[in-house]
């Protein structure tokens, strides 16, 4: 239900920031989405899942430990989605010749 719930709300927000820039909102729409919705494990004993940027701030933060591992799954999803992007424009270009 947390997930739902926070997922509508990124949405929300991903969508109010992506309203007044003139370009490229799409892309940026999607980027930002990924970037704010990815999972990651709270503890390495646990099978919760937490957004990664919360986990990684919240162990900077709070637990005062610097540690990369929630941003792992990050560090999978943006270039995959950065990739995604690209092919799609790039397929756009080429179908409206």
């Amino acid at each position: 239900m947390y997930w739902i719930i926070y997922i509508l709300s990124v949405l929300l927000l991903n969508y109010l920031f992506v309203r007044n820039i003139k370009r490229r909102k799409v892309e940026l729409f999607f980027l930002f989405s990924v970037f704010l919705i990815t999972p990651a494990t709270v503890d390495t004993s646990s099978s919760l899942l937490a957004p990664a940027v919360s986990v990684f701030f919240y162990d900077l933060i709070l637990e005062l430990k610097f540690t990369l591992r929630p941003l792992r799954s990050l560090v999978l999803s943006l270039p995959i989605t950065i990739l995604l992007i690209i092919f799609v424009r790039i397929i756009r270009k080429r179908l409206s010749r």
